[in-house]
């Protein structure tokens, strides 16, 4: 639904556009660079927000209608977030290699989980033009191509015989009892289509003026902010940990945003970045430049008959 929505936007700005104005207009294309820190934000009570980092390159399509802007294009953006995970627990139930029932008992510890996603976006921005400064905002829709999860933590075991011994054993690798042995796991993970509200805000300069045969070139450098309005994962029923009875250093961790009930966590990314962009302006500014000449002529020659 949403995605049809932008794209009736989309039809409607276009044919306000080429139909509003026959003064000065002007087509350009290029390219754009851009990178981003994004923090995550969710509901959940046993996580740390998360940030993260990410370079984009993209196509840019503009269309300038005197000073008003329109920009699209297409992107493609790599990130990399990490979310810090509080401490678990583990208690699984065992039987040792001579036949004795005991638990096993672990402590998860400094885990954190790491995503890299792979997106492709589609920005839809109007805005608004002076002599070098230009302000832009809008909506992006966000379609992720590929994500992995990897976990990372620090895992302590030790086997709780309850009155067979005083204490629990540790520290003793050769009986399967570790002290911060480090595991990890990693995955696949499922994201959604996502949109975000974007604003930026920037300079602009004009490396010459475009002819019939001679395209001139525009460079523009701006910050950039971006909210993501939808839930950023798509939950399933996996629980955070899962654990091999008969050997607890085989932990598996699913990340945290993806073990979730469906309905069961809120998530929201807020990016703030730079970009650069290098256009070409494949328009003819003749027309402005025509009235410009002929407002200038009338008015050497109403001087002229002032003086008769």
């Amino acid at each position: 639904m949403k995605i049809e929505a932008m794209k009736k936007i989309l039809v409607t700005v276009f044919v306000v556009l080429f139909s509003s104005s026959m003064g000065w207009a002007q087509h350009c294309f290029g390219v754009s660079i851009d990178g981003a820190v994004t923090w995550q934000f969710d509901n959940l009570s046993f996580t740390e927000n998360g940030m993260g980092v990410g370079p984009a390159i993209g196509a840019v399509y503009q269309f300038q209608n005197n000073k008003l802007l329109l920009q699209t294009g297409l992107s493609a953006s790599e990130s990399f977030m990490r979310v810090k995970v509080d401490s678990m627990h583990i208690a699984e139930p065992s039987v040792d290699s001579e036949g004795f029932d005991f638990t096993y008992r672990g402590d998860l510890y400094d885990r954190m989980d790491k995503t890299m996603i792979t997106e492709l976006s589609i920005p839809l921005m109007l805005g608004a033009k002076s002599d070098h400064l230009y302000v832009l905002g809008g909506v992006r829709l966000v379609v992720p191509v590929f994500a992995l999860s990897k976990q990372e933590a620090l895992l302590t075991t030790k086997g709780d015989y309850g009155d067979r011994y005083y204490e629990w054993l540790e520290d003793m690798p050769q009986h399967g009892f570790f002290t911060a042995q480090p595991v990890q796991t990693q995955d696949k993970l499922a994201m959604p289509i996502n949109m975000n509200l974007c604003a930026e805000l920037g300079g602009s300069w004009n490396m010459g003026k475009p002819t019939p045969k001679k395209a001139a070139k525009i460079f523009q450098i701006g910050a950039f902010v971006e909210y993501s309005l939808l839930k950023g994962v798509k939950g399933t029923e996996n629980p955070l940990i899962e654990v091999d009875a008969t050997d607890i250093m085989q932990v598996k961790m699913n990340h945290v945003y993806s073990s979730l009930p469906k309905h069961g966590v809120v998530l929201h990314g807020l990016s703030v970045g730079v970009r650069m962009k290098v256009l070409l302006a494949m328009g003819k500014n003749s027309n402005s430049q025509h009235r410009r000449d002929i407002d200038g002529q009338c008015g050497i020659s109403i001087m002229r008959s002032s003086y008769r």
